[in-house]
């Protein structure tokens, strides 16, 4: 379960990215960092914990 909830993480943030593209809106490009930065705390705390 823990790794749907990273991966999707993920996926939001590559969707925020393609809207914040499409649509020339900072806001979306904002949340796709702090998504991404998630994704990626996520990733190192789980592989340090095993």
């Amino acid at each position: 379960m823990n790794h749907v909830i990273t991966f999707s993480c993920l996926i939001a943030a590559a969707i925020a990215y393609l809207a914040g593209s499409a649509s020339g809106a900072i806001i979306f490009f904002v949340v796709g960092v702090v998504l991404e930065g998630v994704f990626w705390l996520r990733l190192c705390r789980r592989q340090e914990n095993s």
